[in-house]
């Protein structure tokens, strides 16, 4: 039997500081994707990038706050994503899969939901999942939390064994954006008060930050689910962490 693993790219991870998608990053992860389903892994991709990308083809610099400005770069981002991610991932056939919070709140659209992501994994297809931003005002208001809380969900509606969270950084006891050299926390058994006050920072084109990250791996540690936070900018950082060679840090119970 398969194991199934989900990987979450945070908008950060996938973007330059000029706005472009980071082709290198992109392509180092789906050599990581490659060499796992090699190694008997089925991977499911959430993927970020949409607004950031609809962000720079439309020349708009600052994370826009009305909504329906950031409807209009979802839609138009979307479509440059996928197609790089295609392109990047070659002969390998890719799916878009946009769902939306009813996916997890109706029994129905659940149900419907795991079916079509089981059947393209026996496909041998790679899904790569997103929320519909385009039609989710809610979501893309105050519903996901950049993705963290829909890494979770769907590690725990397919029973996920690990969860990878691509991000800038693991979790360090001080600031590591401020202080290069602040001490990074290598593993955690539990997160309560002291670990959450950990969490810096905040994600300058997501809408995530680390407090949210922390939720979101709290509530998966709850179901059983190891999580990995480490930094997406690390060649090979996901198959270095299978190896025990964790360049971030794991959350896991005892």
């Amino acid at each position: 039997m398969k194991t199934k693993i989900v990987i979450k790219v945070g908008t950060n991870v996938l973007t330059l500081t000029n706005g472009c998608l980071n082709l290198d990053i992109m392509q180092n992860i789906a050599e990581q994707i490659k060499s796992l389903r090699k190694n008997n892994y089925d991977v499911i991709l959430i993927s970020s990038g949409a607004v950031g990308c609809g962000m720079k083809i439309l020349g708009i610099n600052e994370y826009p706050e009305v909504i329906k400005s950031r409807q209009n770069c979802a839609s138009i981002g979307q479509v440059k994503l996928m197609t790089i991610w295609q392109k990047i991932f070659g002969d390998i056939i890719i799916s878009q899969n946009l769902i939306t919070n009813t996916a997890f709140t109706n029994k129905r659209n659940l149900f419907d939901f795991q079916q079509n992501i089981e059947g393209l994994l026996e496909l041998g297809v790679i899904p790569i999942v997103n929320e519909n931003d385009a039609v989710s005002t809610a979501e893309i208001s105050k519903g996901f939390t950049d993705n963290d809380e829909l890494a979770f969900l769907i590690s725990r509606s397919f029973s996920v064994s690990s969860l990878f969270m691509l991000s800038d950084y693991g979790l360090h006891k001080e600031n590591p954006q401020i202080n290069p050299e602040a001490e990074l926390i290598r593993y955690v058994s539990v997160i309560n008060k002291e670990i959450m006050d950990f969490a810096h920072g905040r994600n300058i084109n997501g809408r995530g930050g680390m407090k949210k990250k922390l939720e979101a791996i709290s509530k998966s540690m709850a179901h059983g689910i190891d999580v990995f936070l480490i930094s997406g900018t690390i060649k090979n950082g996901i198959l270095k962490s299978i190896k025990g060679e964790i360049p971030g840090t794991l959350f896991c119970r005892e």
